[in-house]
């Protein structure tokens, strides 16, 4: 795990002493992503300069550092792991170090971007042919890892954050029209976007090619069109086992100790439980907990879950002054606005806290997307023969109903209509109406991420959660939050193989029986029965009444005051803010609403303040 940035001379002109610092800045922006190491180095043609940070976690010696140069003046800088690097280099014959970065740079110089499919892991690297001069940029299937690039001036820059590629200096700070506007509507930045004018986000399962000054982006891996696989009920439990033990396996590769983020919930015990039948030693787990009169802690869950395996347990009980203290820090490391993220910053530093030295984690994130674990959806999925004739009227129709119940005072009854009758809008955080009145200067032009490669709605609405709300979200936060306290996350649910097996299931065997039962049977010999016959519970904190009656409720208040910089600069309009706020407090609307501007405010803040 580490941090890359790069910069390409499109003008033909040598990198000089001025681009090679801002380069350097960029590398000191994430040193945070890899305090071990780092490297700066300027191509033989002089038209091109990589810099690296490095957490040392497979192959921690000299013999791994990057930016890494094969003998005919070719340059990688490598961001994530290749789980399968030795089955590869015995396959491939190779006679490089034994680092996963020495394998893919040799596989990339044998095969090129044909080997991707081949490789078993998470990733963003950049391969820069020194001869060609060209420079080719690939993203992991899934999206586990983020990469932004923009033009400026004579040249092209990448970074592995946000941050890094502002505090270059070469990318101007100024709020994206569209960007905001994705945000506000899915409460994180939908790629291609970025909240950055002039910055885009690499798709996952993308490679962008730079030659002559040209940009070109092509698409090597999207998730196969829906058939539902013929396969009975069984089969597919122990298939499941099989695909998920190889995975906790690859994720155990690694030269320093695994530990893992342990909650309450299937999927954490389901990876924990198996991780442990794999290691020789017991491996330390972590989790979080709270008081609260609405939502229930799993810290009692996540212990029974940790007695049964037998790991080295660690638990913090985080109260809302707790939080209240720590958010300046979690802003300053949010790297991309996000209504989410909290959570998992939270267990993050927890983890830090127990285990100073502690490098790489297993997460249970993607087991609701692989297995059907939303609500919402199970909801839609069981009633889908008749649904069917509601999905099958024009999407235009299906939207002005839509519209016109939504006007609905109460939140639920809104949620409840946008899901029967446009299932592509349940992730939608405000309205058209709602962003236009926030930030009237905005454009939603193609702003609908839901498109129709499955043919039916639910499928349209599956495929985006696994397209667009896992990375921009999901894994974006995963990735941040833990990057900011030096630790590497890994989470074996997002497997490809074990993605896409999941994906082809019939959508009544995903549904059969309590939630996630699929799953649960496969691991039932090994996740305690108390955790398996547990109603499901979200990863979730108390913020409604953090943010209405406790330590929260000044950062709440502020959409009330007069300091908000987002209104000052005109990005948003303070009347409609109030409005938020003065919905919230009545009850007629989620606390996501007022948090999603609380951040962004708090990030837009930070990162002009990064600038001063």
């Amino acid at each position: 795990m580490c941090g890359i940035a790069g910069i390409i001379a499109t003008n033909g002109a040598p990198i000089g002493e001025e681009e090679t610092y801002r380069l350097h800045l960029a590398g000191e922006a994430m040193r945070h992503r890899g305090p071990d190491d780092d490297g700066l180095l300027v191509t033989a043609s002089g038209v091109a300069a990589f810099a690296h940070r490095r957490l040392s976690i497979i192959d921690p010696t000299p013999e791994a550092h990057q930016p890494m140069s094969s003998a005919n003046g070719n340059v990688l800088v490598f961001n994530g792991e290749i789980y399968n690097y030795k089955e590869l280099a015995a396959t491939y014959k190779l006679r490089v170090p034994p680092s996963d970065t020495a394998v893919l740079l040799a596989l990339l110089e044998l095969r090129g971007i044909s080997i991707l499919p081949e490789l078993r892991g998470f990733f963003t690297f950049a391969w820069w042919n020194d001869t060609k001069r060209e420079l080719i940029i690939a993203r992991d299937a899934i999206g586990k890892k983020p990469l932004y690039y923009g033009m400026f001036a004579g040249g092209f820059v990448f970074a592995s954050e946000l941050r890094a590629l502002v505090a270059s200096g070469l990318v101007p700070f100024a709020l994206s029209p569209e960007g905001l506007a994705g945000y506000l509507r899915y409460y994180s930045v939908p790629h291609p976007l970025s909240m950055v004018r002039g910055v885009s986000v690499l798709s996952p399962g993308s490679i962008l090619r730079l030659r002559n000054g040209n940009e070109r982006i092509e698409q090597w891996y999207r998730l196969p069109k829906h058939h539902a696989s013929n396969i009975g009920y069984e089969d597919a439990v122990k298939e499941t086992r099989r695909i998920l033990e190889r995975s906790v396996r690859d994720r155990l590769v690694s030269d320093v100790p695994v530990g893992a983020f342990l909650s309450g919930g299937l999927d954490s015990n389901a990876i924990t439980g198996l991780a442990m039948r794999e290691v020789s030693s017991p491996i330390e787990t972590f989790s979080i907990g709270f008081s609260s009169r609405d939502v229930e802690s799993e810290t009692k869950w996540a212990r029974i879950g940790a007695n049964a395996f037998g790991t080295i347990h660690h638990e913090r009980n985080i109260s809302d002054l707790d939080v209240a203290e720590l958010l300046p820090e979690f802003f300053s490391s949010m790297d991309s606005p996000t209504g989410d993220g909290l959570n998992t910053f939270l267990v993050a530093k927890t983890a830090r806290e127990f285990s100073p030295t502690l490098k790489v984690v297993l997460s249970g994130v993607g087991g609701d997307e692989a297995f059907l674990g939303y609500r919402k959806y199970r909801w839609l999925a069981r009633r889908a023969g008749v649904l069917r004739f509601i999905w099958a009227l024009p999407k235009s129709l299906r939207g002005g109903l839509c519209s016109a119940l939504v006007g609905a005072r109460h939140s639920r009854v809104r949620a409840a209509a946008r899901a029967v009758l446009m299932p592509e809008q349940v992730r939608w955080l405000f309205d058209e109406k709602e962003i236009f009145s926030l930030a009237p200067s905005v454009s939603l032009d193609e702003m609908d991420r839901v498109d129709s490669v499955d043919g039916e709605s639910i499928f349209n609405s599956l495929r985006s959660d696994i397209e667009h709300y896992l990375p921009d979200m999901l894994l974006r936060d995963l990735d941040g939050m833990t990057m900011s306290q030096s630790m590497e996350a890994r989470a074996p649910l997002l497997d490809k193989e074990l993605m896409e097996f999941a994906w082809q299931l019939p959508l009544a065997m995903k549904t059969r029986g309590r939630t996630k039962q699929l799953l649960a049977d496969a691991v039932k010999d090994i996740v305690p029965k108390s955790l398996l016959d547990k109603p499901k519970t979200g990863f979730e904190l108390p913020m409604k009444e953090w943010l209405i009656n406790g330590a929260l409720r000044s950062h709440l208040d502020v959409l009330t005051s007069n300091n908000l910089k987002l209104v000052e600069d005109g990005m948003l309009s303070g009347e409609s803010v109030h409005h938020v706020h003065s919905e919230f407090l009545q009850g007629r609307s989620h606390y996501l609403k007022p948090w999603t501007i609380i951040a962004l405010e708090q990030w837009y803040q930070s990162m002009k303040t990064q600038i001063a």
